[in-house]
């Protein structure tokens, strides 16, 4: 994405800024996470590519997306080193009205050519939260509220995870499972999407 931004989240920052700098979610909050980046924003013509992989088995489309993970975290985490990849979960109940995870499967891929672990079943949504798409970031945040629990605790613990999504927006769901994993014990965690709404 185009710079400058919030050097913990990643959010593009809109005018001049010549220094390290903390967007206000991430100055307000403790630290879940050590890094977010995201390759792309979240419109035109990547907004189909997501909706397509997300609600229409655009599997098709994992490739591509995964090779653009790939090169983000080559520009952005290529000082870093990860024990697994690990995807954000969805509550098996959305998880069987979908029929899959989209973040599981690029992760999967992903976690494949980085020649990492792949820790798919390390966490898992407990909580049934309803759709984030027209909440606010105060709503977002407090529907994923203990939301995930951590399954493997003796996996996480002193882990340096890579944590995967497919789009973020407000930043709620990604910090939340951050902080779940953080609680688990998790070392580092880093953060990386295709897109940023």
């Amino acid at each position: 994405m185009e710079l400058p931004y919030c050097d913990r989240c990643g959010d593009t920052v809109v005018g001049a800024v010549e220094h390290a700098y903390s967007c206000y979610f991430c100055a307000d909050r403790t630290r879940a996470y050590d890094r977010a980046r995201s390759a792309v924003r979240y419109s035109g013509v990547m907004t189909e590519v997501i909706q397509e992989l997300k609600y229409r088995w655009g599997f098709w489309l994992i490739p591509d997306l995964v090779e653009i993970l790939y090169r983000l975290i080559e520009a952005e985490f290529s000082d870093v080193h990860y024990d697994a990849v690990v995807p954000i979960p969805l509550h098996i109940a959305r998880r069987r009205r979908r029929g899959y995870n989209q973040s599981a499967l690029l992760a999967r891929a992903l976690a494949k050519r980085l020649q990492v672990a792949y820790a798919g079943s390390w966490a898992k949504q407990v909580k049934a939260t309803p759709t984030q798409t027209h909440l606010t970031a105060a709503e977002r945040m407090s529907n994923v509220s203990a939301a995930f629990e951590v399954v493997r605790r003796d996996s996480v613990k002193g882990k340096s995870l890579l944590v995967v999504d497919d789009v973020i927006t407000t930043g709620a769901t990604v910090y939340a499972f951050a902080k779940t994993l953080r609680g688990a014990g998790a070392k580092a965690i880093y953060v990386v999407s295709v897109a940023r709404g």
